[in-house]
């Protein structure tokens, strides 16, 4: 529960104490999810209570951090094209388990090779290297002095 999170994160810091963060923002990994979502409706499986992510944008993020006290120093979405140390399969196995938990085991390859090949033309290089539409949200933010 991010709003759990952030209220937690303002009590633990002392007056004039910084907040500096870096985490997926409104956008992130985009197109993976929705090839993803695509492939489990075909399957007759609704993705929406799987997705384990909060990517949210400035102005939802802003809104929580104010709402919780802080004062907003910077805040920015920053679309960044990613390299990954590993394939498509392996990232998924890392990130998307809450997706690939509600198939059977030996479904699960085929699954995952279906979601490589709808994506290949857009993420795989000539090489044969993935990369993943990340869009960062960088922020800086500031429990004020007289703050409780």
């Amino acid at each position: 529960d991010i709003d759990t999170v952030i209220g937690g994160v303002f009590r633990a810091l002392r007056p004039g104490g910084r907040f500096v963060g870096e985490m997926g923002g409104q956008g992130n990994v985009e197109t993976i999810i929705a090839a993803i979502t695509n492939a489990l409706r075909e399957r007759g499986i609704d993705p929406a209570p799987l997705n384990p992510w909060y990517f949210p944008d400035t102005a939802a993020f802003k809104r929580l951090l104010a709402g919780h006290g802080f004062r907003i120093d910077y805040l920015e979405l920053i679309p960044r094209w990613t390299a990954l140390d590993t394939s498509l399969s392996g990232w998924m196995d890392t990130f998307a388990e809450s997706y690939l938990s509600v198939l059977a085991l030996a479904d699960r390859p085929a699954f995952v090779a279906e979601i490589e090949a709808a994506l290949a033309s857009q993420f795989r290089d000539t090489e044969g290297g993935w990369h993943a539409d990340y869009v960062r949200l960088r922020f800086k933010a500031a429990k004020e002095k007289g703050a409780q």
